[in-house]
């Protein structure tokens, strides 16, 4: 029985124009966001690297990126700002944003917000279920880009998400540019991801399924 979530809660929205304001973004900013986390997964160096090398390239495509990373413990924090340190020293600060307290952050507002949701790790050592963060992105509408992990094949595929080589950072780059000059099918890719969150992942019916497994006991 897969776990459930909300599809009140993440669902097809506008833009929240209290995270524009609360990010200092326009509607027209294309928002890239990475709903991660900074001392796991294996992903943190890696998309450093990658976007430095992007906003500071001869012909730098402009969009947003979002680290909306969970601070669990000291070292979370301190990741997280010696990652915005690095984009400082890069002098590309002003293209990446971060999530200053994620545990009073409504993220169904951040889902829907973004343009793309990014996450594209490089392992999930430490995780022992479905990363939930995938399917709220589903829900709401979004295109999610994955990393081609095994564990992720389970609930992803080419109607329902973009996947990508695991740590490709150029790949990364170019699937996000693809997305953003591609409207059809980023919304083809939206859409898909909704009906598939509907079917698999709908909080009633799994409180439903577990409640006939327990009534057959």
């Amino acid at each position: 029985i897969y776990p459930g979530i909300d599809l009140d809660r993440y669902q097809p929205r506008p833009k929240s124009q209290k995270v524009l304001d609360q990010y200092q973004l326009s509607a027209d900013d294309f928002l890239v966001v990475y709903p991660g986390e900074y001392t796991r997964l294996g992903a943190t160096a890696y998309l450093v690297e990658t976007l430095i090398r992007h906003f500071t390239g001869a012909v730098s495509e402009p969009f947003v990126f979002l680290f909306a990373c969970r601070i669990k413990n000291e070292a979370d924090r301190v990741k997280r700002e010696a990652v915005r340190e690095a984009f400082r020293a890069a002098g590309c600060l002003d293209r990446v944003r971060f999530e200053e307290n994620h545990a009073t952050t409504n993220m169904a507002e951040i889902y829907n917000t973004a343009d793309v949701v990014a996450f594209p790790v490089g392992d999930l050592k430490g995780k022992f279920d479905v990363p939930l963060i995938i399917i709220e992105a589903y829900a709401s509408g979004k295109p999610v880009i994955l990393s081609d992990l095994e564990a992720f094949r389970e609930f992803s595929n080419d109607q329902i998400s973009a996947t990508i080589p695991r740590l490709d950072g150029t790949a990364l780059i170019d699937k996000i540019l693809y997305l953003k000059h591609n409207l059809d099918q980023q919304e083809a890719i939206s859409r898909a991801a909704r009906v598939y969150a509907e079917e698999h992942f709908d909080l009633r019916d799994t409180a439903r399924l577990y409640a006939d497994l327990y009534a057959s006991l």
